[in-house]
């Protein structure tokens, strides 16, 4: 287990395998590490002398996290809550940062989810509920797990709600109503355990089925599957969303875009119709028509929007820029000049982008078929970001 350098090896490919050699020695040697915790952990520190000094500290911290969590998984002893505080203890000084106890608390708390011990697990997990959605939704299911106990012990009847039950609940809503972010804390924890995503997903459906009014939870929930690309759960999350809060442009705009990941035209087409339903005076709703019809191509289904467009105000430059990305889809190169040409002479603010835009269409003209799709891509996607960013600040009502 060393950390020579390794030619042609990234410092992240180098750590991995070092990391790796590790586990293979815990998991045959568990016993041996577990009565020399703190000949173990100078080891770790000894191997990783050789990153030095270009593995940071935060990586440097979270390697000992990892180790850590391997340490308490294969022991046999990690039932026993002094060992598991010995562990922790020589962890904790081993690392660099300040707030050294964090990972080690976090990781500590996983193992003791995993073996049902959910009384215990709570304290390691419940000062860093409200910085990680994830460790949050951890102890809501720790609580929620508890309740279920109580009930079977209690005999309480399924109608009588345990104090624990009670305990997730407002667990599950403070994560919803703070605007807790997804994976700052748990990450490495996250990638290697899918039954802590299984817990999250427990605590929300529970949560959507406790507090069939509020969104957070909703949102909460397709930020994780966005992060996943667990395009499932968008699905039924959005299905939910839109049933229960039609009105929300949020929730809209995220169905809007998953249509068009699926290339589902008629779909995101019947999303642009409950837009303009519900927001009949913003421009963003009728942007979104006007870029499905960019990706159709469809001639009379753009002009249609862009009379509507006019009629609403949009910004000129917005609406020549859409002519452009039209003139590019269709390749009409005299007409994509000519905006080019006039955009050119616009005021400076906007120059920078038409020069961006002039090079992605001589790839767009170009014989290279694929380089020609990389190119109306690109046009799209910088579009995108251009206009829903300058139409939000004109209908900062939406």
């Amino acid at each position: 287990m060393q950390g020579e350098r390794q030619p042609g090896s990234s410092l992240e490919e180098r750590l991995d395998n070092l990391k790796k050699d590790f586990f293979s020695y815990i998991e045959k040697n568990s016993p041996k590490v577990d009565a020399n915790l703190p000949v173990f952990f100078g080891y770790v520190i000894a191997s990783l002398d050789p990153f030095a000094p270009e593995i940071s500290d935060d990586m440097y911290d979270e390697f000992f996290d990892e180790i850590t969590l391997k340490v308490l998984d294969e022991s046999k002893n990690a039932s026993d809550l002094a060992f598991i505080e010995k562990v922790c203890a020589n962890a904790i000084r081993a690392k660099k940062r300040s707030d050294a106890r964090t990972g080690i608390d976090i990781a500590a708390g996983i193992k003791l989810m995993k073996l049902q011990d959910y009384t215990h697990a709570v304290p390691y997990l419940r000062n860093y509920a409200e910085r990680d959605a994830i460790i949050g939704t951890a102890v809501a299911y720790c609580y929620y797990m508890l309740s279920l106990r109580e009930i079977a012990d209690r005999h309480h009847s399924p109608a009588q709600r345990s104090d624990a039950e009670l305990l997730a609940r407002e667990q599950v809503l403070a994560v919803a109503r703070k605007g807790i972010p997804i994976g700052t804390l748990s990450g490495f924890a996250q990638r290697d355990e899918e039954w802590l995503t299984r817990a999250f997903w427990l605590m929300i459906s529970s949560g959507i089925e406790w507090f069939p009014n509020e969104k957070g939870l909703i949102k909460l929930g397709l930020g994780k599957a966005a992060r996943d690309g667990n395009k499932e759960m968008r699905l039924e999350l959005l299905k939910i969303a839109i049933e229960r809060f039609f009105d929300d442009m949020d929730f809209l705009r995220e169905s809007y875009y998953l249509r068009l990941e699926e290339r589902d035209a008629i779909g995101a087409a019947g999303i642009v119709k409950q837009m303009l339903q519900q927001y009949p005076d913003a421009l963003e709703p009728i942007y979104f028509g006007i870029k499905l019809s960019l990706l159709t191509t469809v001639r009379t289904t753009y002009d249609s929007f862009r009379k509507l467009a006019v009629a609403k105000g949009m910004p000129t430059h917005i609406l020549q820029l859409l002519d452009l990305a039209f003139s590019l889809m269709v390749k009409d190169a005299p007409g994509a000049n000519t905006i080019l040409r006039d955009l050119k002479q616009r005021a400076n603010s906007y120059q920078y982008y038409a020069i961006t835009l002039e090079y992605l269409a001589h790839d767009v003209f170009g014989a290279d078929e694929k380089r020609a799709r990389r190119a109306k891509k690109a046009v799209l996607d910088s579009l995108d970001a251009f206009c829903i960013q300058t139409l939000r600040d004109v209908n900062t009502e939406v």
